[in-house]
């Protein structure tokens, strides 16, 4: 599992937060997709109405982080589509919000978790009715940025693709879904 916890203005929209929150487990199938052993290997099912899995709980501050690492402990049920969790903690004498937001590694990696922070965040505070700004747009806007720094050949674009062929080399695995 990933997850990220996100210390929160203390005057949220508990509403719209679930709204937002709502909308993108609605607007990606990877959020609603359950996966099945079946004759021998797994196979995909998106299930077509799935609401998201909220919790919501008091937790002081001195306790968020082991709070956060107890909730990100929690076994995924992938069979029943359960890639991804939000918790929502208050702390009762700061009044703090807190969002820690565990989802599996079958659809996320750390690169995505944080587009979905700035799809949440840019979802809750400027609502388009027509949803024009996705999780694809962003990612395909932060590719093409990539496509041009791997072309003016930075010295920043150079390590980081050194530092990852190294953290990657020799531990790629190939797995065959069956769809």
């Amino acid at each position: 599992s990933l997850s990220t916890l996100i210390k929160l203005s203390n005057v949220v929209d508990s509403k719209r937060l679930k709204e937002c929150v709502s909308k993108l487990v609605a607007d990606y199938d990877i959020f609603r997709t359950a996966y099945h052993f079946l004759e021998g290997g797994y196979v995909q099912e998106i299930l077509p109405d799935r609401p998201p899995i909220i919790y919501e709980e008091s937790v002081s501050f001195d306790q968020i982080n082991n709070w956060a690492q107890f909730c990100s402990r929690k076994t995924h049920n992938l069979e029943k589509g359960e890639v991804i969790y939000f918790y929502v903690s208050k702390d009762p004498v700061s009044f703090d919000v807190y969002l820690l937001i565990v989802v599996h590694h079958v659809c996320c990696d750390f690169f995505s978790l944080q587009l979905i922070l700035q799809e949440l965040q840019h979802n809750y505070f400027k609502p388009d009715p027509e949803g024009n700004v996705k999780f694809y747009d962003i990612s395909h806007y932060k590719q093409v940025v990539l496509e041009e720094a791997r072309f003016k050949k930075t010295k920043e674009f150079s390590n980081a693709v050194r530092f990852w062929g190294n953290q990657i080399h020799n531990h790629v695995t190939t797995v065959t879904l069956k769809t």
